[in-house]
């Protein structure tokens, strides 16, 4: 991709107010903040994401928001182009604080998240034009609930999820998910929006 001569870190702290909810990009070879990505949430970020093919960063909080960066190219107009620009964001993506968000390896627009609420889904970025300009969009399109042993129907917190770096086959995907008791379950299951449910 025309992004891999960069290299690129995202990074959040605890936030007090919407003002200090922001991420930070750092340029590693330059040693030095690039951007400050600002109005996407209201609270702390918790999980930060890029997209294996360097287009996207996705990143979640305690507001309970999915937002979407796109990187963009400079156009040779202005040298003040930011490399990223907020894209989508999903208002009360989940019931629960969002602990984490990951890329599919294999799928740039395919993407997990996990939450206090003991789900975990699946969003599929969808663009399209809309009266000459590019919109992007994150779609849900499949979820579930990764315990298997609720205790007194108990559902137990998401707290981390993330897909293998190898993939069993091009349409099935094989997914990570770590849980508040200290479990860490391995999940199956397509990786398009058709297909089966996850299963374990």
């Amino acid at each position: 991709t025309p992004y891999f001569h960069d290299v690129l870190v995202a990074s959040s702290a605890k936030a007090r107010d919407v003002e200090s909810a922001n991420i930070r990009l750092w340029d590693v070879i330059e040693n030095k903040c690039v951007q400050i990505l600002k109005g996407g949430h209201r609270s702390t970020v918790t999980s930060l994401a890029f997209s294996p093919d360097g287009t996207f960063l996705a990143t979640s909080g305690k507001d309970r928001r999915l937002c979407i960066w796109k990187r963009q190219l400079p156009d040779g107009s202005s040298q003040d182009i930011e490399p990223f620009f907020l894209a989508s964001a999903v208002d009360s993506s989940h019931k629960r604080i969002v602990w984490s968000v990951h890329f599919c390896p294999t799928e740039p627009t395919v993407l997990a998240s996990g939450s206090r609420d003991g789900n975990v889904k699946f969003w599929t970025l969808s663009e399209a034009m809309v009266d000459g300009v590019l919109h992007t969009e994150a779609i849900e399109y499949a979820k579930f609930v990764p315990t298997l042993e609720a205790v007194d129907n108990k559902v137990e917190a998401v707290t981390s999820v993330a897909f293998a770096p190898l993939q069993p086959s091009k349409s099935q995907g094989l997914l990570a998910v770590g849980l508040e008791n200290g479990l860490i379950q391995l999940w199956q299951g397509a990786i398009f929006p058709y297909g089966e449910t996850y299963m374990a």
